[in-house]
């Protein structure tokens, strides 16, 4: 998960020494990518955001934006880690008996037709000719 590095083209040669901006290579990079990281792992911000916000940050850093296809990957990529570290927190959060607890009211005992979670469900709402 790197920036790509290939042919500076002319027009962003020019935006560089014109305009005082650096290229999006080695630093920048991890600093984006570590900021992305903390912005998605806190706030759960749509992917769009976080893409506006990025390059948002770059411009006011005078930092020349990457393509908008490898700042896409870069932004699903984080996504992608904050997503397994939350689903890893949160599948050991609970004990093994608290993890019982929701099983056992799905689960259909021998000789009864409906869980105990479906027991404990009010009964739908009888309806009579006089309230419709």
């Amino acid at each position: 998960m790197s920036p790509t590095t290939g042919g500076e083209s002319p027009h962003r040669e020019q935006i560089r020494t014109g305009y005082g901006f650096t290229a999006f290579a080695g630093e920048q990079w991890v600093a984006l990518a570590c900021w992305l990281y903390k912005r998605a792992w806190t706030t759960g911000e749509r992917p769009i955001v976080l893409f506006d916000l990025a390059t948002h940050r770059l411009v006011e850093a005078k930092i020349l934006l990457p393509g908008v296809t490898t700042l896409e990957r870069l932004i699903a990529a984080l996504r992608e880690r904050v997503a397994a570290r939350q689903h890893a927190l949160l599948a050991t959060a609970p004990s093994p008996n608290q993890a019982a607890v929701p099983e056992n009211l799905v689960k259909v005992e021998d000789g009864r037709r409906v869980s105990r979670l479906d027991r404990l469900q009010p009964p739908p709402p009888r309806l009579e000719a006089v309230k419709l």
